[in-house]
């Protein structure tokens, strides 16, 4: 990358390749899906009869087959269908936004980077607590209702859910930089996403005390060199830690789903943390490696299964890629990483 073309201050170049790592996640788990026909869902029928009268009805009344499911004991295959379907489309949107924002940013477009991620951090994430806290409750409220202001999470008289959910799932390494509900859906804090977003989607405000445009301006629009420097370092201070929080709750579901292996899912969650560390560039190495418990763990060549444990390796683990001292095949970690799959444990 020139330095000619470089839009953003040096200081946050670690922190945008944190929230690239998170697209690259996000894309490398979309694949996976796609690639395993995750979506998919088995009906597990009791008898031959009930398989036969089911797809009898899919045949002759294809609109009536879900809910003789329903009324006939194969609730749990729907709702995991629908859960699964759900949670995945719910990602792939988020991502959409997402990385269309962190692209933004990266340009110093900062209204239009700030504007991508209100659907995201306030809609598409609220869901995915909803489903996160309560596997089924969601999907329930959908198959069954008839009026979809039962479970339009923005709607005043469901609000109460996003600030239930958001303390259920309250981790202790975020909550103590960002207060996760203020920061999405706080209007009396000029420094919310409310109070950013108000300004980068309307041109004059006054609907509320905390965002009234001064006299003789308009938002996002005079903006001087000043003005957009500070909206994007808020940008980069603020958006890697909700998206911890936010990878933290997509990659819970989505192991679960995939079902994939324990050494798989924590060596992806130690990946997370040290990337956000590195990110934050505020602590040395050894405070990470104390942090992340890195002394406890080994790096095993998913190819030949070769132990690696040195901090040289860990270092190269969490940048982009870990390479094996004796097969020399690599990792790449800055996505997610199933290469450890294809490692079987002895009992």
């Amino acid at each position: 990358m020139k330095k000619n073309r470089l839009k953003i201050d040096q200081e946050h170049l670690k922190r945008h390749d944190f929230l690239n790592y998170c697209k690259w996640v996000f894309m490398s788990i979309i694949k996976y899906v796609d690639r395993k026909h995750l979506t998919n869902q088995k009906i597990h029928f009791v008898s031959n009869a009930d398989a036969e009268k089911y797809h009898a009805i899919l045949y002759a009344e294809p609109q009536n087959a879900e809910r003789w499911l329903l009324n006939n004991g194969y609730s749990s295959d729907i709702y995991n269908f629908y859960y699964k379907k759900l949670f995945f489309s719910l990602m792939v949107d988020f991502s959409n936004y997402y990385n269309a924002s962190i692209e933004n940013a990266f340009e110093a477009n900062i209204g239009v980077a700030w504007s991508l991620l209100r659907k995201p951090f306030q809609e598409n994430l609220a869901y995915l607590e909803w489903l996160y806290n309560d596997t089924f409750d969601l999907v329930k409220i959908m198959l069954n209702s008839e009026n979809s202001q039962e479970y339009d999470i923005t709607h005043k008289a469901n609000k109460w859910r996003i600030k239930e959910n958001i303390n259920k799932i309250e981790n202790p390494e975020i909550s103590k930089i960002i207060d996760m509900y203020k920061f999405r859906y706080s209007y009396d804090d000029e420094f919310s996403l409310n109070g950013i977003l108000n300004g980068a989607n309307h041109i004059v405000t006054n609907r509320s005390k905390s965002f009234i445009t001064n006299p003789g301006s308009l938002n996002f629009v005079f903006l001087d060199d000043d003005v957009i420097k500070n909206n994007i370092g808020l940008y980069y201070t603020s958006v890697p830690y909700v998206m911890f929080y936010c990878m933290s709750i997509i990659m819970t579901m989505f192991e679960k789903i995939a079902g994939l292996s324990d050494y798989t899912c924590l060596m992806n969650l130690v990946n997370l943390r040290l990337k956000l560390l590195k990110a934050a560039g505020e602590i040395s190495f050894e405070q990470a490696k104390e942090l992340t418990h890195l002394s406890d763990l080994k790096i095993y060549c998913p190819y030949c299964g070769q132990e690696h444990v040195s901090d040289e390796e860990w270092m190269d683990f969490s940048y982009q890629k870990v390479t094996c001292n004796r097969c020399n095949k690599s990792v790449n970690t800055f996505k997610y990483i199933f290469e450890y799959e294809k490692i079987h444990f002895k009992e």
